[in-house]
């Protein structure tokens, strides 16, 4: 039996590779916001005010939420944190830490179950848990808020997907279950249906079915979605708005795209005060996304698999494009936590495609993924040591 053909190994590795680059970041302090949300946080010293963190004037007032930001389940974790470590940040940064490999393992297991390949889905389970790019989710406890919310989107995908297979009716309720807790973590959850829905469309078009057969197995999940955003609209206050014209937001977003996807491809010069992109680089990250949409038009029209990972990828990026303004920092690393296992799967299935060209393809492929899991995993060591 081949290591890819293991689950329960493959779950193991992709889990202590996400573990060991990130161990050192136990070491961290509280930083910036984590001064006031957590260490200076008296609200939460007792699990009695849980309730509490629900309430969206809370959030405002002592999280700075702005009306905008909607995150407590983020808060409830804290207060458990407190329950058990008190003052040690190094309790904090452990949680966020496991945590990390918890979504990385759920996200080897949704590309496992989407695409019945176990090499390609370990590439892309190792490589999203040693990316570099990730070290401002997991060594910054306030951004716990990107990996909550991942682990119950990207659980929530797992047992849709499982249901898709054998179509038992639990799944279906469990994958609903686990998508509440993604949208009281981070606002990245409103493209959960859409990107369930892009899972169902490629699994009947894969097996000669009728593009919309099946569509209402979706309804409880639009549902929430619409409760959501019926919340959202009721309480939470409205949207910034892009300083300059269309033209100019339309390049901005692009940009804003484009410097993402270099971020993925090339992870250097890591940094919490990243400048959003101008100059040449807006040029080439410009470029870079007409790229991807133009890859993404290309693998459409060959009903390739490289098309369903680009095409949520890059629904995944959508929230964070600036799109609807993104005040104080337009551009974040830290955003970029979902969007990237997507990302990770296509590369995956690129490189695997191409090196499956040549002779002793598996051998090529496992020496690569070697020699990058070693590279990336290298640079979030580093990075940790930073913070």
């Amino acid at each position: 039996m081949r290591l890819t053909e293991n689950k329960l190994l493959c779950g193991a590795l992709v889990f202590l590779a996400a573990l060991g680059v990130y161990a050192n970041s136990v070491r961290g302090t509280f930083h910036w916001e984590d001064e006031y949300i957590v260490r200076d946080n008296v609200h939460i010293r007792t699990l009695r005010n849980i309730p509490a963190f629900f309430r969206p004037g809370y959030i405002n007032v002592y999280e700075s939420g702005q009306g905008q930001r909607y995150r407590p389940l983020r808060t409830v974790t804290l207060a458990l944190d407190y329950a058990v470590w008190k003052d040690d940040a190094r309790g904090y940064h452990l949680t966020n830490v496991l945590l990390h490999g918890a979504a990385s393992v759920a996200g080897w297991g949704l590309c496992l179950a989407v695409s019945g390949n176990p090499g390609i889905s370990l590439a892309a389970g190792l490589l999203f848990a040693v990316h570099p790019a990730h070290a401002e989710s997991v060594a910054w406890v306030k951004n716990r808020s990107d990996i909550l919310c991942s682990v119950f989107y990207l659980l929530s995908g797992l047992l849709f997907a499982l249901f898709l297979k054998n179509r038992r009716r639990a799944l279906l309720a469990l994958s609903v279950l686990a998508l509440a807790p993604a949208f009281l973590a981070k606002e990245m959850a409103v493209t959960a249906p859409i990107a369930f829905t892009l899972l169902l469309l490629w699994e009947n078009l894969s097996n000669g079915r009728r593009p919309e057969e099946g569509w209402y197995w979706l309804l409880p999940h639009y549902a929430l979605l619409s409760l959501y955003l019926i919340f959202r609209q009721g309480v939470m206050s409205g949207e910034s708005l892009f300083p300059g014209g269309i033209w100019s937001h339309l390049i901005f977003v692009a940009g804003t795209a484009g410097e993402y996807i270099r971020l993925l491809l090339w992870p250097v010069k890591l940094s919490i005060e990243r400048a959003v992109p101008a100059g040449p680089m807006l040029g080439l990250d410009v470029s870079l996304a007409l790229l991807a949409a133009a890859a993404l038009v290309f693998f459409s029209f060959r009903r390739r698999k490289g098309a369903l990972w680009l095409s949520l990828f890059l629904l995944l990026l959508l929230p964070v494009l600036n799109i609807s303004y993104i005040t104080g920092r337009p551009f974040a690393e830290q955003r970029v936590y979902l969007p990237s296992l997507a990302f990770m799967m296509f590369a995956a299935w690129a490189a695997a495609g191409s090196l499956g060209r040549l002779g002793g393809g598996r051998r090529w492929a496992a020496g690569l993924l070697a020699v990058l899991v070693l590279a990336a995993g290298g640079r979030p060591l580093a990075r940790n040591s930073d913070w």
